[in-house]
């Protein structure tokens, strides 16, 4: 991941969309997991982690960060149920969105 990787932007939406498509395509690694879902949980998670390393906060802010953001994604999920693959994921946009602003506000 090297052309236009620089930006943090583009890295929060890069990593989750790459490990969504190594799981769809077999890959066998451990995941975190949001709300039963291993791509759920990367999409909460992994666009946090870029934001949180390229602020340079502390490992204590970072897993605040990630507990917040993982809330917020079973909180916005409560009432919907059971859902297919592509709203789950257009769903769980808005905690990529989000993935800055809750880093600042940890930061």
């Amino acid at each position: 991941m090297n052309c236009c990787m620089h930006d943090v932007r583009t890295l929060a939406k890069a990593y989750p969309a790459a490990g969504s498509d190594a799981r769809m395509a077999g890959c066998s690694l451990p995941v975190i997991i949001n709300s039963g879902s291993g791509n759920q949980g990367m999409t909460v998670s992994l666009p946090v982690i870029k934001y949180a390393e390229h602020l340079k906060v502390s490992r204590e802010k970072l897993i605040r960060a990630l507990v917040f953001s993982n809330l917020l994604a079973i909180y916005q999920k409560r009432g919907i149920g059971n859902l297919v693959l592509t709203v789950a994921r257009s769903v769980l946009v808005a905690a990529q969105v989000q993935a800055y602003p809750i880093c600042t506000i940890c930061h």
